[in-house]
């Protein structure tokens, strides 16, 4: 075929291209958009919300402050693009060892190619070192084939495992880190970055790729979600089998696009990337609990709300920065729990909670601070779903109070990591996403999700949910949407082998997805 017979001539080209960046310095790790927010002190309003006339404070809250830039390394943001290690020395190093055996390599990869339908991903570390580490990025040689010659690619960059249950036994998922930014097959319309994920899929293959093809339909594609395909994955010449290749969930032009700091900037006036998160620890880390955190939700069942903590995702530069967003997160709770109560709390312009009386109403309040619509879009594919894990990890929040912000209020995005839903269960005719969950599994604990469940006692709330329904099944979205998914699924067949039956389990899942749409069309189809 045309698409294989380039493959040597687009991997010799490469190397002549490589050969010829050698001589580049390490980036110095900068956003795609580094614009960055006017200084605010204490006090001086970022959002131009509203100043409440009643100064009493129904909560405590933190006064943003500006304070000196970290010194905790812990706290700064995360791996910088030279930090596997001598990137120039090492790409030459890299170069060398994989011009010597690139014959090899590519005779390899070719033969597979005639077996494999799928495109192939193929990584050549130096000294042959096994990639098993989280923290240290192994040198690569990251190398594209089996597909058509536009997107064949042959490219240094820094491969780590990634993910954290995940990451405890084999087959490992990866994050390819570029030195120079890449489009991968054609994914998020060629748009390039240095850096991407290869999810494993084990026997669950259709789990992450329904999700991921299941929300770009409810959201119109408005807001940001992974692209992704199915690959076969080569490390050092061994086969690794298939892998979900897709986005890595990042503060990016074209990704989630929040307004970051440059060093040195102190502004409070700048974007946040949040991960609500059972991991947090390894990135600036913002607590959020509940002043009343005993709660009744829209099924009669009483529970307390556990204390949470979200990682901040985004390049933060100072503690000030870190009290804000924890400060905001807090008060944001509040102004739902007050509205679920039908009362109305706003922040004034020094983002201290007030009384809203005479300026909200509780509907109000919650749309001054919070992007309803992405809430409803979310909460729809949860509950499509039954995502387990949805109030514990991988859940998603942006904002940002630059002035020409684009999440300009608290907005659900990114979904991710659906390793843990579209588990059936014994009673599938119910609410998981919007309702308290029962413990998942012994040691596991309630996962519920503190947004769903006090967004959906609301009239108003449920209101936007039900007209957002009846709209998708009047277009036969869902529908088509699971036919897409179950044809994208068969594409993985042949390159299964044996494991094919892995196909019908993908089916398995769409069917579950139509089983669950038929049941909540009962609840808000009416």
């Amino acid at each position: 075929m045309n698409r294989k017979n380039t493959i040597r001539q687009g991997l010799l080209a490469g190397l002549v291209s490589l050969a010829l960046c050698m001589g580049l310095t390490a980036c110095a790790g900068k956003k795609s958009d580094n614009r960055t927010g006017s200084e605010a002190e204490p006090g001086e309003s970022v959002t131009g919300t509203p100043t409440a006339t009643v100064t009493e404070a129904p909560t405590a809250s933190l006064t943003p402050t500006v304070n000196p830039l970290f010194t905790d390394k812990t706290l700064l943001p995360e791996i910088s693009d030279d930090g596997w290690g001598r990137v120039k020395d090492l790409q030459e190093e890299m170069t060398s060892q994989y011009q010597e055996k690139s014959f090899e390599i590519e005779k390899k990869l070719l033969l597979a190619g005639k077996e494999l339908e799928l495109p192939i991903v193929s990584f050549t570390t130096l000294d042959s070192q096994r990639i098993g580490s989280k923290e240290q990025y192994v040198p690569t040689m990251v190398t594209v084939t089996n597909c058509e010659a536009q997107y064949e690619l042959l490219s240094f960059a820094g491969v780590k495992v990634r993910g954290n249950s995940t990451a405890d036994s084999d087959p490992l998922p990866y994050r390819i880190k570029f030195k120079e930014a890449q489009g991968m097959l054609g994914l998020h319309d060629s748009k390039a970055y240095k850096s991407w994920v290869l999810l494993k899929i084990n026997w669950n293959l259709g789990m992450d790729f329904t999700a991921f093809n299941l929300y770009p339909e409810i959201h119109n594609g408005d807001l940001y979600c992974s692209d992704c395909m199915f690959v076969n994955l080569y490390i050092n010449g061994s086969k690794k089998g298939l892998y979900l290749l897709c986005e890595q969930n990042q503060a990016a032009e074209g990704r989630v696009e929040v307004t970051e700091p440059e060093e040195g900037d102190t502004s409070l006036e700048i974007g946040y990337f949040l991960e609500l998160d059972n991991y947090a620890g390894e990135k600036p880390v913002v607590h959020v609990g509940y002043s009343n955190p005993e709660f009744t939700d829209l099924t009669g069942t009483t529970k307390t709300f556990r204390d949470k903590n979200y990682s901040v995702k985004s390049d933060i530069r100072t503690e000030g920065q870190r009290a804000f967003i924890e400060n905001y997160m807090n008060g944001v709770t509040e102004i739902l729990l007050a509205a679920a109560d039908n009362r109305a709390l706003m922040f004034n312009e020094g983002y201290e909670l007030v009384s809203a009386d005479g300026v909200y109403t509780p509907q109000q309040a919650v749309e001054a601070v919070l992007d309803v619509n992405s809430a409803v879009d979310m909460m729809i594919l949860s509950e499509l779903a039954h995502d387990y894990d949805v109030g514990e990890g991988s859940f998603y929040l942006a904002v940002d109070f630059h002035p020409e912000a684009k999440y300009q209020k608290l907005t659900f995005i990114a979904p991710w990591d659906y390793n843990w839903a579209f588990y059936p269960t014994d009673n599938d005719a119910r609410y998981f996403a919007c309702a308290f969950q029962e413990p998942y599994a012994e040691g596991f604990g309630d996962r519920s999700n503190f947004w769903y469940i006090v967004l959906m006692k609301m009239g108003w709330f449920q209101d936007a949910v039900k007209g957002k329904w009846q709209e998708m099944m009047a277009g036969s979205i869902l529908t088509s949407a699971c036919d897409k998914i179950d044809a994208g699924v068969e594409v993985c067949r042949r390159d299964l082998g044996y494991d094919e039956w892995r196909v019908g389990s993908a089916h398995d899942i769409v069917n579950y997805v139509r089983g669950r749409i038929a049941w909540l069309d009962s609840q808000w189809g009416k």
